[in-house]
């Protein structure tokens, strides 16, 4: 078997057990970025790994993690106004 498709299968298991499988891709890369490592909305908006992604999209797929409540947000550090996004 190749290894892309090894990789690929492995996607989809790993997809199937946190319960995005039926999501959109925006919304999987979204909670994969947020899943390797807690950030805020400013953050991910000015990593390179979303930079082809607008905005809006950015915006509705964190608002769709939100309500499916697979991320959360949390007030970290000695600044209570800065908000982290993470995994539950």
């Amino acid at each position: 078997m190749s290894e892309i498709y090894n990789a690929r299968k492995r996607l989809i298991y790993l997809e199937e057990k946190v319960g995005i499988e039926k999501l959109n891709n925006a919304v999987k890369q979204t909670y994969a970025f947020i899943d390797n490592a807690s950030t805020t909305r400013a953050e991910m908006l000015r990593h390179p790994y979303f930079m082809d992604m607008s905005l809006s999209t950015i915006k509705r797929a964190v608002t769709e993690l939100l309500e499916l409540e697979l991320i959360k947000v949390v007030r970290m550090g000695s600044d209570g106004r800065k908000k982290y996004l993470v995994t539950t």
